[in-house]
């Protein structure tokens, strides 16, 4: 379960910072709906998945 909720968290975090990067990038007017809407998204699903991220990877972190 917690490896599950790992990948979709990630997922999601990366495709939400991906598309709100792309929408401030190539759109002259973003809306105030979009950055109340991703920014949370964004900073929740990053906080889940570095919360239920695998020990082999904080292992791995932890050798720098």
């Amino acid at each position: 379960m917690r490896q599950w909720l790992f990948k979709a968290s990630l997922v999601l975090f990366l495709l939400t910072l991906g598309v709100y990067a792309l929408t401030l990038t190539y759109v002259s007017y973003v809306g105030v709906k979009l950055t109340y809407v991703a920014v949370p998204v964004i900073v929740l699903t990053g906080f889940i998945a570095y919360l239920t991220r695998p020990k082999d990877v904080i292992q791995k972190l932890e050798r720098f």
